[in-house]
């Protein structure tokens, strides 16, 4: 029997000159973002899109708006918030042939689609593109954790992407599953880069394929979400993934991050903390490990260690840790 997930099966597959793209969107509670979303997607370029909607029990009318005014949409309502893993309800519908994943306020540019369609069509063993992401008024670039600190020219091979926007063969997202269950928010990259390794495919950076994606405050900082989902999605993703002292530097590296946020956010974050190791124990116990090969361990970590730096810099985090260190107090440094 042949293996139908495999890179030179699914390539077969991909039909020039224009193959069908599923666009599979998240939604919660940002109806006027999600239908400024669809109307740019309906204005795209690319003709080929089929749409879905994963909706994540909005309470503020964004399934009645997707059924009232985009009847095209597939609308997949769930009765309560269960995060990404609302997003495997459309990925095991999705018809096309390539996947383009969007949050609700989030949109290709125009052009994205078809430049990502035609690398994979150059490239059998590509699996998944991670596009560019930017604040769409100040054209800054979004998220250095899983994105290169500088986006050079041509496609460069990667180790993670922004879950906010990215492309992927869909016989390859449903043969890993897609988002693991219960990670319900943050980090939620990490595990899927590594299952699309495991299955011998390449991710790819690709700067002209650009998401532009509304970008929060910096100075909002982190929240105790922050440090627990961030944290323990991490721990779990390293110890099923990762082993020997690549593990370990994860372990160490997240441990400290984790750490640092909690002193950033006070007494508060404490139980979080302290929750996320808890829960990796019992993660460890129901969970069979799913090793990398070494050489994509080597690329995958990059991931982790992105991660980390985006944390520490983070300058409500910096404000608060110096506070509590004694240096900052009232807005002002002081000795």
């Amino acid at each position: 029997m042949s293996d139908t997930s495999s890179p030179s099966h699914i390539s077969a597959h991909i039909s020039a000159p224009a193959p069908l793209v599923s666009v599979c969107i998240l939604s919660y509670n940002r109806r006027s973002d999600l239908a400024q979303t669809l109307t740019r997607l309906q204005d795209d370029p690319y003709r080929r899109l089929e749409l879905l909607v994963a909706d994540n029990a909005s309470e503020d009318g964004t399934p009645e708006m997707v059924a009232r005014d985009f009847p095209e949409v597939r609308l997949f309502t769930h009765p309560q918030n269960i995060g990404i893993d609302a997003l495997n309800t459309a990925f095991g519908a999705a018809q096309g042939e390539i996947t383009l994943v969007l949050d609700d306020d989030a949109w290709p540019e125009p052009g994205a689609i078809g430049a990502a369609v035609l690398r994979f069509g150059e490239k059998p063993p590509l699996g998944l593109v991670a596009a560019d992401i930017l604040e769409p008024k100040s054209q800054q670039r979004w998220d250095m954790a899983y994105l290169p600190l500088h986006p050079g020219h041509g496609p460069q091979p990667w180790h993670c992407f922004v879950g906010c926007g990215f492309f992927i063969r869909t016989a390859l997202l449903r043969a890993t599953g897609g988002y693991p269950e219960g990670f319900f928010l943050y980090a939620n990259e990490a595990p899927l880069a590594a299952e699309v390794f495991l299955r011998g495919y390449d991710i790819e950076f690709l700067p002209d394929v650009r998401v532009f994606h509304k970008m929060p405050s910096r100075q909002s900082g982190f929240s105790q979400n922050h440090v627990f989902y961030g944290l323990r999605n991490d721990l779990q993703t390293a110890w099923r993934y990762y082993h020997g002292w690549r593990y370990l530097d994860i372990l160490l590296g997240r441990l400290i991050t984790g750490f640092v946020l909690l002193a950033s956010l006070g007494q508060g974050a404490r139980a979080a903390y302290f929750r996320a190791l808890r829960e990796l124990r019992d993660y460890q116990r129901r969970t069979q490990r799913r090793p990398l090969p070494v050489h994509a361990m080597r690329r995958g970590v990059g991931a982790f260690h992105g991660t980390t730096v985006t944390t520490l810099l983070s300058y409500r985090t910096l404000r608060r840790v110096l506070w509590y260190r004694g240096f900052y107090k009232d807005g002002r440094v002081v000795s």
